[in-house]
């Protein structure tokens, strides 16, 4: 194993080289990616030979690499784990690898952008395992209005097929304010992801912040979705029919909107045996159609500002069961 050398003067190998809040380790090669001045004929490995897109940079990464991404706004359809313009997974191209955004602070307003004006699909498609998304801006577009997809294939579960388990987003921004627009859909229910402190705001009635596309295939399962802001939406997060299994939902804000009526909080149908905990559940109506429990969930240790609600300890906010139907 070799050292990795930085722009800054920093020679590391398995320690932190992107001080604050994203809290970036790179073990193996660090990719740089600058739609202002980089070029996509360079070898992106320091910030002079950047790339210019961030598909070149993810049709690079083996496993274990790190890209970084400068400030700008990225107009791309993008991919792990797949050469760009084939249709086929390359086997162990590019697992547990890092994408995190050059931002000064944790959710910074001038953070790396990424959208997709023309795709079809996905601004981004997460096809292999382990990666981690950090420290971006992600927005929706009329073009691609499904942000952010996590895909697994249950029936084939190889290398070379659609296969994102363990996948973590954190610190990032999902904007949603298009027609139509989606979050993050776990499609095929990849296991063991873990959604945490980003903020989701302004998803209109027709779209969600975040969903779980039915299909006939197992549940998505051991996922922790925590620390998020759920801000100014119609749909927060809205599973049904397919829901959650043994999963965790744990420190959330979910708030009324200005723009947005609030109609979806946390809607867990078709789900089962989740924790559901210390959660601030704004709007109303705890209980009725914003808030539902999967089965044998335990929603005890939330905030509720639902007066009337039922499940809730007397004279406190606090919720001692599951919402009632």
């Amino acid at each position: 194993m070799g050292l990795t050398n930085f722009p800054n003067g920093i020679t590391s190998f398995g320690v932190p080289v992107m001080p604050g809040s994203n809290g970036l380790v790179a073990y193996r090669d660090v990719y740089f990616v600058d739609g202002t001045n980089g070029d996509d004929a360079n070898d992106g490995l320091s910030l002079g030979e950047a790339k210019a897109t961030v598909q070149a940079a993810l049709n690079l990464v083996q496993d274990e690499d790190t890209i970084i991404v400068m400030r700008g706004s990225y107009d791309e359809a993008l991919t792990t784990g797949q050469l760009i313009g084939t249709a086929a997974m390359v086997a162990g191209r590019g697992r547990y690898c890092n994408l995190v955004g050059a931002a000064p602070t944790q959710w910074a307003y001038d953070s790396p952008q990424l959208y997709n004006v023309s795709g079809a699909t996905a601004t981004l498609r997460m096809r292999s395992p382990g990666w981690r998304v950090s420290g971006f801006r992600l927005v929706g577009d009329s073009g691609s209005p499904l942000i952010l997809q996590l895909n697994l294939n249950q029936a084939a579960a190889t290398a070379s097929t659609d296969w994102s388990p363990g996948t973590t987003i954190d610190n990032c921004v999902f904007y949603g304010a298009v027609a139509n627009c989606n979050g993050i859909d776990f499609v095929g229910a990849p296991p063991n992801c873990r959604i945490l402190n980003n903020i989701f705001e302004l998803f209109p009635s027709t779209g969600t912040a975040m969903l779980s596309s039915s299909s006939g295939i197992a549940q998505a399962n051991r996922t922790v979705i925590a620390g998020n802001i759920f801000q100014d939406n119609t749909n927060n997060i809205d599973l049904n029919p397919r829901g959650f299994w043994a999963s965790f939902f744990i420190s959330n804000y979910f708030m009324a909107g200005k723009t947005n009526t609030l109609t979806v909080g946390l809607d867990n149908t078709g789900g089962n045996s989740c924790c559901v905990t210390k959660n601030f559940l704004g709007g109303s109506e705890y209980g009725a159609a914003m808030y539902i429990a999967g089965t044998g969930d335990n929603w005890a240790g939330n905030i509720t500002t639902d007066d009337g609600a039922t499940n809730i300890l007397a004279d406190t906010p606090w919720t001692q069961g599951n919402p009632a139907t």
